[in-house]
């Protein structure tokens, strides 16, 4: 299975293409990675075919299509999305997707190897205004505790789970410095969702009926309905 996938969520895009290897060999994942605060729709696409470009294939060797679903800031998550929706339109491939944080998860455990006597991992990203997108996962990253969520800083100091926690991402120093909790451990506060994290387990995942964002927070520009003037004829 070839597999190709994206990640627009955050502060970077990542593109992962895998290539299946010879029976008994490990996959070949090619990426390309740029991290950027802005332009995540326009630099998309371009390095969609400099990926495939580099792996020696075009669309038409791509079996499987994988995206990162959310949460995420508006404009970026949206470019992914709308990306894989006319992907998918155009060549009829399957979608799968994961949260974003779920891709974080596994990433962190990529980095930091065995995370020891730590019972649970939390990834933790700041959403600014005082609230971050949190998710909780057991320590090897694979199984979900519980559904992505936008909390307040307060609320994510509860939410912490008890016992010895690894939290990552950029918003898991604020929280853990209001928790006072020396049994949490702060690690990896520059952690992005990587593409190559999300596509080395697409196989696994079961195509999307309909791919729907998960923003869990509205657009902060929003359509104007009041003093609306009248269309002309």
């Amino acid at each position: 299975m070839t597999i190709l996938a994206f990640d627009t969520c955050f502060g970077a895009v990542s593109v992962a293409v895998c290539l299946p290897g010879i029976v008994g060999t490990t996959p070949l994942i090619v990426e390309a990675f740029e991290p950027m605060a802005k332009g995540h729709a326009e630099r998309l696409l371009p390095m969609i075919a400099g990926t495939l470009a580099e792996a020696d294939i075009g669309y038409v060797d791509v079996t499987r299509l994988a995206v990162t679903l959310g949460p995420g800031g508006f404009t970026g998550l949206r470019a992914g999305i709308a990306a894989v929706r006319g992907l998918a339109l155009a060549t009829g491939l399957p979608v799968v997707g994961m949260s974003s944080l779920a891709v974080m998860a596994r990433g962190a455990v990529r980095e930091l190897g065995h995370l020891g006597t730590t019972q649970s991992l939390a990834v933790i990203v700041d959403a600014r205004r005082d609230e971050v997108y949190l998710q909780l996962f057991t320590a090897d990253g694979q199984t979900e505790l519980g559904a992505a969520q936008l909390a307040t800083l307060e609320q994510a100091v509860n939410l912490l789970p008890a016992g010895d926690v690894v939290a990552v991402g950029s918003g898991a120093a604020f929280v853990v410095a209001m928790a006072g909790r020396n049994d949490v451990v702060v690690e990896l506060s520059n952690l992005l969702p990587r593409a190559s994290d999300l596509v080395a387990v697409a196989a696994q995942l079961q195509p999307l009926m309909q791919v729907t964002p998960n923003y869990l927070r509205a657009a902060d520009a929003k359509v104007q309905t009041a003093n609306v003037l009248p269309r002309m004829a």
